[in-house]
């Protein structure tokens, strides 16, 4: 099942997720095909945007380069949780025990404390957060919307 943000928000076209490889970003096209890539064009826009993934791609996207930010409007539409892991795990020098030493997968802000983006995550798995502080899997100070 998928979350769809209301229809009177406009959503501009993104790119698929293509691979499960996490990379550095710092600009587009830095790591084509990437959820982090597709994450850092979707903030770059002013519009609601949509993250879907390319059809059948199944398996973990182990995050090496610390939680992905989000701070705009967001449709993260994964095949369902079953097919596809987001792992922190990556990005965190002690993944079996839980030493607030890695990072969380996800933090949700736009930084504005007076006005709220909508974020919805569905069709996939969070796990291996082991951050320090709030938010061990995600840290949102936004609205989102949660399903499997």
């Amino acid at each position: 099942m998928s979350i769809h943000l209301d229809e009177t928000t406009p959503c501009a076209l993104s790119p698929d997720v293509a691979n499960l490889n996490d990379a550095p970003v710092a600009a587009a096209g830095d790591a084509p095909g990437t959820l982090r890539q597709a994450v850092f064009d979707a903030n770059a826009t002013a519009e609601a945007d949509r993250i879907e993934f390319t059809n059948g791609l199944t398996g973990s996207i182990v995050l090496t380069e610390g939680e992905l930010v989000v701070s705009r409007a967001l449709e993260i539409a994964g095949p369902g949780a079953a097919e596809l892991v987001i792992d922190a795990a990556g990005n965190d020098p002690t993944p079996l025990t839980k030493e607030g030493d890695g990072s969380r997968v996800l933090t949700i802000d736009n930084g504005d404390p007076f006005s709220r983006i909508a974020v919805s995550l569905s069709g996939v798995t969070i796990t291996g957060g082991d951050a320090g502080d709030d938010g061990g899997g995600i840290r949102t100070r936004e609205s989102l919307s949660l399903s499997g």
